[in-house]
């Protein structure tokens, strides 16, 4: 009977979980560092599998190169700045009216475009 029950649960889950999103496409959003300004990106990703890549330009101030994972519409991605920082993005996909993404990020550089942490989103233009 446990069995069961628990195997119902688990059909249960899987139906009513959104399908799994692709990323492909270009993008545009904003982010906001906590302790400081609100700004604009646009960048342009590809998605493969599960595996993420791409550009996104910050601000039009500075270019990364993105590289990540999106399973399950669960977005980690490390983006390389081309002025040597690194800043970390996790978040979701879904689809409301086109795929969109939010989440939070963090970047240790104190000259970066992405300096310290704060939240982000995005939609597919």
């Amino acid at each position: 009977m446990k069995i069961r029950v628990a195997l119902c649960l688990l059909v249960l889950a899987a139906c009513s979980t959104e399908p799994d999103q692709n990323v492909t496409g270009n993008w545009g959003g904003q982010f906001m560092v906590t302790a400081g300004p609100t700004g604009i990106w646009l960048g342009t990703l590809t998605q493969t599998g599960t595996a993420v890549s791409g550009t996104v330009n910050c601000a039009a101030t500075e270019s990364y190169t993105v590289g990540g994972t999106n399973l399950h519409n669960t977005l980690k991605v490390t983006l390389l700045g081309g002025l040597g920082d690194t800043a970390f993005f996790s978040g979701t996909a879904s689809n409301d009216q086109g795929v969109l993404a939010s989440g939070t990020f963090f970047d240790n550089d104190g000259a970066a475009c992405f300096s310290g942490s704060g939240t982000w989103q995005g939609r597919i233009q």
